[in-house]
């Protein structure tokens, strides 16, 4: 049920992209999916309900083909790029602190910039940045607002 609600909410997102031309929003909740899916603090990205990484490529899957259906573009395009950037995520989550704010902030803003250019055919920086601002905002929010004792642990520093 849990997994049914997040793709709604994913749904949601591509639906407000699409009608008031924001940067992009999907391409933003779902980078923040990968960072925050084994937080145990946060009730609905809780590890027993996502456990293993097909859902994430389902879910990139299916967000990135809803997104090329209500934008009228190619089909597959989105879902293609939104696999690459689940699959360079998991790749390289060992390698650099995923968590910290300036690995969320430089991939968010060289994923934006990428699909803005390649899939949109546009180099709107502004964009990018806006969707970094947002992207960073809502992950202090959440980490503030969590419903642990602890709340998220937002490290300024990269982990060594």
């Amino acid at each position: 049920m849990k997994k049914f609600i997040v793709f709604i909410f994913f749904l949601l997102l591509v639906f407000l992209q699409i009608s008031f031309s924001l940067p992009n929003l999907a391409l933003g909740a779902l980078i923040l999916f990968l960072v925050l899916k084994k937080d145990e603090t946060l009730p609905v990205l809780a590890p027993s309900h996502f456990t293993g990484q097909t859902w994430l490529f389902t879910l990139a899957f299916f967000l990135g083909l809803s997104l090329d259906l209500t934008r009228g573009g190619w089909w597959g395009l989105s879902s293609a790029f939104f696999l690459l950037v689940v699959f360079f995520f998991l790749l390289y989550q060992k390698r650099f602190f995923a968590r910290s704010l300036l690995f969320l902030s430089l991939f968010t803003f060289l994923t934006s910039l990428l699909y803005d250019f390649f899939i949109l055919g546009r180099f709107w920086l502004f964009s990018s940045l806006s969707l970094v601002v947002l992207v960073l905002l809502t992950y202090i929010l959440l980490g503030y607002f969590s419903v642990g004792s602890k709340g998220l642990k937002i490290d300024l520093r990269e982990k060594r």
